[in-house]
């Protein structure tokens, strides 16, 4: 009689564990259906009632298959709060509780910081609408070359240059106007153009190619030149521009000779013509 007693208690108190912690069966359910990690901590948090698990049932999850960051979730959940009268204040937190707070670190990819600077490149980029540029192809045949870029909704491209060459083999200046087409509308964008530049120039018939006459006097040609042109420019965000353009047209000249030497051969002549149909730009500067 004894013995039937002391199994019915043991049976009574085991069927009143089981029915005190519906919450641990439910999790030991998801853990055994092989549920993911993200699903079980989900459903752990999502609980209005605390897990209270004792140490065989935290071996009984971790023997099943339940992952560390699961029993820690289940171990940490205390369920819905109780609502507290007005007049009692929460117990302020202490640093021992904020420390045993979950914390997740995020990395931003790799391509998300480059398209972040993108976006910022560009944004920087679409407000420039002025340039000014330093012709360094000028500056290695002895001259200085300046030229200013006006872009109109983002697209259209007005240019005002001027230049003076002193050195090699003839001196001169020189103005030119120009009309840009910007097919990425902004102005790092490759381009289309029309230039017209006029100019005066002065050398030494000696210098001129195929001078059978053997002219050694000084001249000076007068000419205009129209034509289209192709080039690209690339800024930088920080307004750091390069720009490269060749350019060829009809050019309209007029030569004065020395009057003491023989006029040069008309195919010297015809090849100074030919030379000076040539425009072309590398040149550096600054956008804004």
């Amino acid at each position: 009689m004894k013995k039937l007693s002391f199994l019915s208690i043991i049976l009574i108190v085991g069927f009143t564990a089981v029915l005190a912690s519906p919450q641990y069966d439910d999790l030991m359910k998801l853990v055994k259906s092989g549920a993911s990690e993200e699903v079980i901590v989900a459903y752990i948090n999502a609980s209005d009632s605390s897990y209270n698990l004792s140490s065989d049932q935290v071996l009984q999850l971790k023997q099943s298959g339940a992952t560390p960051k699961v029993i820690v979730a289940a171990i940490q959940h205390k369920g819905a709060l109780v609502s507290k009268p007005n007049n009692l204040a929460a117990p302020p937190e202490t640093a021992a509780m904020v420390e045993s707070r979950p914390y997740v670190v995020y990395r931003v990819p790799a391509w998300r910081s480059w398209r972040e600077v993108n976006r910022y490149w560009s944004e920087r980029v679409t407000k420039m609408n002025q340039a000014l540029q330093v012709d360094m192809a000028a500056l290695m045949f002895g001259g200085i070359a300046l030229n200013y870029e006006y872009l109109l909704h983002h697209e259209h491209g007005f240019v005002v240059a001027g230049s003076y060459y002193s050195g090699w083999d003839l001196d001169g200046e020189n103005g030119a106007l120009e009309y840009r087409w910007h097919w990425a509308q902004s102005m790092h964008s490759g381009f289309l153009g029309v230039f017209i530049n006029g100019g005066r120039y002065h050398g030494n018939e000696s210098d001129l190619p195929d001078n059978s006459n053997n002219s050694s006097g000084r001249y000076t040609q007068t000419s205009v030149t129209v034509g289209p042109d192709i080039g690209q420019r690339w800024v930088s965000a920080g307004g750091l521009s390069v720009v490269a353009r060749i350019g060829y047209g009809y050019t309209w000249s007029k030569f004065d000779w020395d009057p003491a030497s023989p006029i040069p051969d008309q195919n010297a002549i015809d090849q100074l013509r030919w030379n000076t149909g040539f425009d072309y730009e590398l040149s550096l500067g600054y956008a804004f």
